[in-house]
């Protein structure tokens, strides 16, 4: 990448049909074993998919779109990444692997999730570099509107351990998110990942509500603060020589 990386783009993304809410809060990593265990009491675990890895391989075009959206605190961004899950020992688990699209107008979001004819196994063990990832999402997005005109191109894959967690009053879905870490990293975009991790953790609200359901106002005491929390943007910012964001 180059410092063009931070010019603007020429337009931004178009507004899209409204979905649900998706509240994002930091959690010190400090803290976040504290809060673990208070959400085991306050929240009862999801009843199929409790804790798993999450692994998510994403996509920006060679303008790096998305990383423009999120560098200028666009109202409207959008990201693009396939996902696939495995349980802790690495292993992937029995689901399908994912194409996603997940377009925001500030905390509102709309997604598009389709499973690949593709095992996750496969694509843990190709190399970004590989003809496999060159027309994927053209192949399996057939709604409008959801592409960008130019090609996509994988930048950086992610893994971090995901606890689900629901309420029986509140049709919400929670998680929490730690031990965010890069595992790869496309070498003709950005340097080694090396096992980068984020130094902290990340809890979410995703639902109907446009705030906190009120058996998790105590958040704060954790440490846990608000933010638009981009998993993908704070990893290349990471990611990149420190001579880069002078």
């Amino acid at each position: 990448m180059s410092a063009s990386l931070f010019a603007p783009p020429p337009q931004a993304a178009q507004a899209l049909p409204a979905g649900e809410q998706e509240l994002k809060f930091h959690v010190p990593r400090h803290r976040s074993e504290t809060l673990r265990r208070w959400l085991e009491i306050t929240l009862r675990p999801h009843p199929k998919f409790a804790v798993s890895t999450l692994c998510s391989l994403y996509f920006d075009t060679e303008e790096n779109a998305s990383l423009h959206e999120k560098t200028f605190s666009y109202y409207s961004k959008t990201k693009y990444r396939l996902r696939w899950y495995e349980d802790g020992r690495g292993n992937p688990l029995p689901v399908p692997a994912f194409i996603e699209i997940k377009a925001k107008q500030g905390a509102v979001r709309h997604k598009y999730r389709s499973p690949l004819p593709v095992s996750a196994r496969e694509l843990c063990d190709t190399p970004l570099d590989a003809p496999l990832f060159e027309s994927l999402f053209r192949s399996h997005c057939p709604r409008e509107g959801w592409l960008p005109c130019a090609p996509l191109k994988p930048v950086l894959e992610l893994r971090y351990q995901r606890n689900r967690y629901e309420h029986p009053l509140f049709p919400e879905a929670f998680c929490l998110d730690s031990h965010i870490r890069c595992t790869r990293t496309n070498l003709a975009l950005l340097p080694p990942a090396q096992n980068v991790e984020l130094t902290h953790d990340v809890f979410e609200q995703k639902g109907g509500s446009t705030d906190l359901v009120p058996v998790l106002r105590a958040l704060p005491r954790f440490g846990a603060q608000r933010a638009s929390i981009s998993k993908y943007f704070l990893t290349v910012m990471q990611l990149l020589p420190d001579d880069f964001h002078a």
